[in-house]
């Protein structure tokens, strides 16, 4: 570039920049579906993070939660002591509101 005259140097400048414009449209063009695929993934993702997150914050109160119904749960034995017990139950509660249950079979 030295024997160039500073016409022919701006001249090859320009030419580099229309150049490089041109192949970055050109790419731009090629690419934009598979950009804004990659965008749409990037919100989900983000969306599901922001669920997470959300999760794990109501978390603590959850175990607290469950783990107080876990001991307050009672453990029976077999289906047919459940079901025993659960009849007895709905019978009494039924007793004490001054309803008549008909068991039929």
């Amino acid at each position: 570039m030295a024997g160039l005259k500073k016409s022919e140097k701006r001249l090859l400048i320009l030419f580099g920049l229309a150049l490089f414009v041109v192949i970055n449209l050109i790419g731009d063009n090629v690419f934009r579906e598979r950009k804004d695929v990659a965008k749409m993934a990037i919100i989900e993702h983000r969306k599901k993070i922001a669920d997470y997150e959300g999760l794990l914050l109501t978390r603590e109160t959850w175990d607290a939660r469950r783990s107080w119904l876990t001991k307050l749960q009672p453990r029976y034995l077999s289906e047919e002591a459940a079901a025993t017990e659960i009849e007895n139950h709905v019978t009494r509660s039924a007793a004490a509101a001054g309803v008549n249950i008909d068991q039929r079979k």
